[in-house]
């Protein structure tokens, strides 16, 4: 699920989170505000690498056939493209590791 401002009040688990859920969607709110800001500088070098903040809403679905552990991303963040939306940017992600990388892309792209 994409994140906006919007529907940030529709997720009501955040993995690995031990804040109040009220917390870390006022939290998420400015993260979705982060990007925006990302955006305004990826719009000025690179229109098409736009980013946006993508919330996994199911849980992953467990093979009788597979044996090695399987991880379950449910709850997590992802960053990927506006225009290639199949394309992550890192990993899943904590609400605090998406913080710590969107404070990195910002000061980043604030320097250039």
């Amino acid at each position: 699920m994409r994140v906006t401002s919007q529907n940030v009040k529709l997720i009501n688990y955040i993995c690995g989170s031990k804040n109040p859920i009220e917390h870390d969607r006022s939290k998420l709110i400015n993260l979705v505000l982060d990007a925006v800001s990302v955006n305004m500088y990826l719009d000025k070098m690179n229109p098409d690498r736009k980013i946006y903040i993508d919330y996994e809403t199911e849980h992953t679905e467990y093979s009788p056939e597979r044996v090695d552990p399987c991880p379950d991303f449910y709850g997590l963040f992802t960053l990927r493209y506006e225009n290639y939306p199949n394309e992550t940017i890192g990993d899943p992600m904590t609400i605090d590791e998406l913080d710590d990388a969107l404070f990195i892309l910002n000061d980043f792209l604030l320097k250039i």
